[in-house]
């Protein structure tokens, strides 16, 4: 429903990086007070470990590049084919954590594997008979 509502109201002339950082910035700023009530004074922490610094830096760095990267991909092709990420990643994600961290897969993977790729599939074709690229 994300996807749909920001193709819909997706501001006139707007860049995908000028919403992406907004977008961070507010979920940054919603979550802020949550962790300071429920952190309080280890927050400080935090700001004075310099490993703890370096993750936190290399994770705003990823999350504001992966943020980036999916507003220009709605840009471009529109909220179903950004849909179509959450389970192709969900997939990826799976088969990484077999194999870089020996977990063993759900057992409705497979299913699951079969419903996305029928999902994907029937959307390409139907894409194709509309003339879409």
């Amino acid at each position: 429903m994300g996807n749909i509502f920001r193709t819909r109201f997706w501001p006139a002339g707007e860049a995908p990086v000028t919403l992406a950082a907004l977008s961070v910035l507010i979920g940054a700023g919603l979550v802020l007070p949550m962790a300071l009530h429920s952190e309080g004074g280890r927050l400080a922490v935090l700001w004075a470990d310099r490993e703890i610094m370096v993750l936190i830096l290399t994770g705003s760095v990823v999350v504001a590049t992966q943020y980036v990267l999916q507003f220009r991909l709605q840009a471009l092709a529109g909220p179903v084919y950004m849909s179509q990420i959450g389970g192709v990643a969900a997939m990826v994600g799976a088969v990484l954590a077999v194999t870089a961290l020996r977990e063993a897969l759900p057992p409705a993977f497979w299913p699951a594997v079969a419903l996305i790729a029928a999902g994907t599939v029937q959307f390409q074709r139907a894409a194709r008979q509309n003339g879409d690229p």
